[in-house]
């Protein structure tokens, strides 16, 4: 059920809106981490210093939510420039044929 609960409700909310508001300094990234981090804690129920969040993650299958926003990022990236939503592409990255 702690699972689910963090599933359900936390970490969209830490999600919401990736693309737009991305975090890009390594504080940022860490806090927003560190969230992750203390859920897994609580999820395993494992408060000890000297276990390992890292292997928390890897046995509740999660990924780190910093690869989860990148995977949104290239996702939206795609959207735009199939042109399923109405952003414009950027022309700086539109190819140019000579």
């Amino acid at each position: 059920m702690k699972q689910r609960a963090y599933l359900a409700l936390v970490r969209p909310t830490l999600e919401y809106a990736t693309p737009a508001w991305s975090p890009h300094t390594k504080k940022d990234i860490n806090n927003i981490e560190s969230v992750q981090r203390c859920a897994a804690r609580f999820v395993c129920g494992d408060y000890r210093r000297t276990s390992s969040v890292t292997e928390m993650l890897e046995s509740l299958h999660w990924p780190l939510l910093q690869d989860r926003r990148e995977d949104k990022d290239l996702e939206m990236f795609y959207k735009i420039e199939k042109g399923m939503v109405n952003i414009p592409f950027p022309e700086e990255l539109i190819k140019r044929h000579t």
